[in-house]
């Protein structure tokens, strides 16, 4: 029996020990999690939003991509009627994040998108909706294409020359957005799209609009 006691004393100190390292690791993890969800936060409030506070109760994060005909029938049937029920009355925020997942052509609208956003966030939602109209223009979003939209916004040449020499640029503040819009894509490990994720729930079928709907309210009396 007495020659057992150290064995057994060793046995509780790795236990412990092993205990220990346990509750460490555990802690790590819990903070580097903390940390990777406020600099995902920090990112997505840069996005294009629309009523983006501090104190919103529902927030409505949608990955399109601007050559995308799904996200476009998304943001035809929709997007009016959340933008109607949630986003006009200030139910909810809303935020879109360019996936960027259909090519070069993706990535240019994508960055023309975030230098009229930039510049003029006033013009950004006129801009976002014929980036989506120009797909019925089988030439694609190629440059002059995206130049030709930048100058129907109406913006002074100042701002227009700005906006075509931001995009066009990989060393530009545009560039920069685009990269953080596919870190965040990444982040909540988007695939497809057009997603939907309201309050980090991911909506089954983005084109249901009482499926989205009902997410909403949800979450709305969750955190009323």
């Amino acid at each position: 029996m007495a020659e057992n006691r150290p064995q057994n004393k060793m046995i509780k100190i790795i236990i412990a020990s092993l205990f220990l390292v346990l509750i460490l690791i555990m802690i790590i993890s819990f903070v580097i999690y903390i940390q990777r969800d406020k600099e995902n936060n920090e990112l997505i409030n840069k996005t294009p939003s629309i009523n983006n506070r501090e104190d919103k109760k529902v927030e409505i994060i949608v990955f399109g991509d601007y050559q995308c005909p799904f996200c476009k029938m998304y943001e035809r049937k929709v997007f009016p009627k959340i933008s109607k029920d949630y986003l006009e009355t200030n139910k909810a925020s809303y935020h879109f994040v360019n996936a960027q997942l259909l090519g070069k052509e993706s990535e240019q609208a994508s960055r023309a998108s975030y230098a009229v956003y930039q510049t003029d966030k006033r013009k950004y939602w006129e801009f976002h909706k014929k980036l989506f109209d120009e797909q019925e223009d089988k030439k694609g979003l190629t440059m002059n294409r995206i130049d030709s939209l930048i100058e129907s916004l109406g913006l002074p040449a100042d701002k227009v020359k700005k906006i075509k020499l931001d995009y066009k640029s990989t060393n530009s503040q545009s560039f920069k957005a685009s990269e953080e819009a596919k870190e965040i894509k990444d982040n909540f490990n988007v695939k497809q799209v057009p997603t939907v994720i309201i309050n980090g729930k991911k909506v089954k079928n983005p084109y249901k609009y009482n499926e989205i709907k009902q997410v909403i309210e949800k979450e709305a009396d969750k955190n009323g």
